[in-house]
């Protein structure tokens, strides 16, 4: 018995592996334009180890895409993992921007964290339910 990949599983790995890898080669293409003496982005040589740390979450998410269109299991946690990590980071740099002055607190403010929010905690919600842990448990069943 071949075990179906839900749709909804395709179209989340398939986007997981889509905005992993923008995000990567636009890292990518930002380190190498830093190298440049002449260039702008000389300023982005300061912030190494926060575009350490977004390389390191682009590759997560794009590997964590890849293993649930291969529906891997660890790629269920690994999801999770990235969302919780994401939401945390969006809700810390919210409070810091507002009470540091760097953006009045706005509707518009408040929908461009509210949506990417969202999609964090649908993510969480999605792959921690009983439905996607027996598909990725009965894929590994079936590779055995």
């Amino acid at each position: 018995m071949n075990v179906k990949r839900p749709r909804s599983f395709a179209v989340i790995g398939l986007l997981a592996v889509i905005f992993g890898s923008i995000g990567s080669i636009a890292l990518l293409i930002a380190a190498l334009m830093a190298t440049n003496p002449s260039s702008k982005l000389n300023e982005l040589q300061q912030g190494t180890p926060a575009c350490l740390w977004d390389a390191l979450m682009n590759i997560a998410l794009l590997i964590s895409g890849l293993g649930i269109l291969m529906l891997r299991n660890w790629a269920r946690y690994l999801i999770v993992a990235y969302a919780a990590i994401s939401l945390s980071e969006l809700i810390y740099n919210s409070i810091y921007q507002v009470y540091s002055g760097l953006v009045e607190p706005s509707i518009s403010f408040f929908l461009i964290v509210m949506l990417p929010a969202l999609t964090f905690v649908f993510l969480i919600y999605f792959f921690s339910r009983r439905y996607a842990k027996s598909i990725f448990l009965s894929a590994a069943n079936y590779s055995k």
